[in-house]
């Protein structure tokens, strides 16, 4: 359903973002190429990812619903109802 939502949202000119719980996003998704300058200037693996490649973006935004990005052994057993 996440990818569908993604896949409808997606248009000429916009972003489609995925935020996840840790200031990441768990998917992203333009019409068309994008360039590598969109990935300039963002502090990876931080709470402010998203919101630096977001400023990378011109146009329309998209967020879908926020996930929690499993990449530790908490965040999975947060997913799993450990």
């Amino acid at each position: 359903a996440d990818i569908g939502a993604a896949f409808r949202a997606i248009k000429p000119g916009r972003a489609v973002f995925g935020p996840a719980d840790d200031g990441g996003f768990w998917l992203m998704g333009a019409c068309g190429p994008v360039s590598p300058s969109k990935f300039e200037n963002v502090r990876w693996s931080s709470d402010a990812t998203l919101s630096d490649i977001s400023r990378n973006f011109s146009g329309d935004i998209v967020k879908l619903r926020t996930l929690i990005d499993v990449d530790n052994l908490a965040a999975l057993k947060a997913v799993r109802g450990d």
